[in-house]
């Protein structure tokens, strides 16, 4: 299959927190940057190797993710849980307790989420959580009040026991907030559902050298093998940040938007994606940052 593999949000919260903290004033927050700074390798390690978990099981299917919702949410349910459910997310997470506190973890998220949403004005990138409850469960009102105050999270009751009405509700509140680009988060909900954990993203940019709507036109775009459609693709001449990294046999496109968001296209040998795949790293993404030129 022919495939062309997309970074951006996933790069963003590498580049972002490693560059420095580019803060809009906030005179009432208390945020320190080194807290993010702590958990920047253990979201990049989880990103890459949940990337190849992921498109060793989709095959031909296309593949589309957050790391940072689902580290992030796997980070709420470390509140919540204890024993062995929450060492085996410690350990999925990739983060050892003999080298990080628990407590540093969460402020390091809190952080994350702040220099994510809160650090550009020339884009729009909205994250947050929502925890739908049932009727009547009443959790440990600590675990409430820390999901609000480091994930800027809101609560809602839901009747389970209507299925219906409570897709509704879940997914007219993600529908409002990614601004209708996700409008069926649930179906089939199941009536005992006790409660249903969201993450939520949306990101809205505009390149630094636009794409002329005169030169869009219809072409085919190839889905696999087998499927071909025609979609309304982008077109420009001009100078690009490329590299071709021959060890792997992949081309990289780097366009950036207004501000500091940059999204990464890589190209690889349709004959070698699965050595590319093996040997996608942090290394490799910072290889490929440091020796793109035009």
């Amino acid at each position: 299959m022919n495939r062309i593999i997309h970074l951006s949000l996933a790069l963003m919260v590498f580049s972002l927190v490693s560059h420095g903290h580019h803060d809009v004033d906030h005179p009432h927050d208390h945020h320190d940057p080194k807290a993010a700074i702590k958990i920047q390798r253990n979201v990049a390690d989880f990103t890459i190797e949940l990337y190849k978990i992921l498109a060793a099981r989709s095959h031909e299917e296309n593949l589309i993710f957050s790391p940072c919702s689902i580290s992030m949410l796997l980070s709420v349910l470390l509140l919540g849980t204890d024993s062995n459910t929450h060492a085996e997310i410690l350990n999925g997470l990739g983060f050892n307790l003999t080298h990080i506190q628990e407590d540093e973890i969460h402020q390091g998220f809190h952080e994350l989420l702040h220099v994510l949403t809160h650090s550009e004005k020339d884009y729009k990138l909205d994250i947050g959580q929502a925890l739908f409850l049932k009727e009547g469960i009443q959790p440990l009102q600590t675990f409430l009040d820390k999901i609000k105050e480091l994930y800027e999270a809101e609560i809602q009751t839901t009747k389970f026991q209507e299925p219906k009405e409570a897709e509704k509700q879940i997914n007219d509140y993600i529908k409002k907030k990614t601004h209708g680009k996700i409008a069926e988060l649930v179906k089939d909900l199941d009536p005992e559902t006790v409660f249903v954990l969201t993450n939520y993203i949306y990101f809205r940019g505009n390149w630094k050298t636009p794409f002329d709507p005169a030169f869009t036109r219809e072409e085919d775009f190839f889905v696999d093998h087998n499927t071909t459609v025609k979609v309304q693709m982008m077109h420009r001449t001009g100078w690009f940040y490329y590299y071709f990294d021959e060890q792997l046999s992949c081309t990289v496109l780097m366009i950036g938007y207004n501000g500091t968001a940059t999204t990464f296209f890589v190209l690889p040998d349709p004959k070698k994606e699965r050595e590319l795949d093996a040997s996608l790293s942090v290394e490799t993404l910072k290889k490929w940052a440091k020796n793109v030129h035009r």
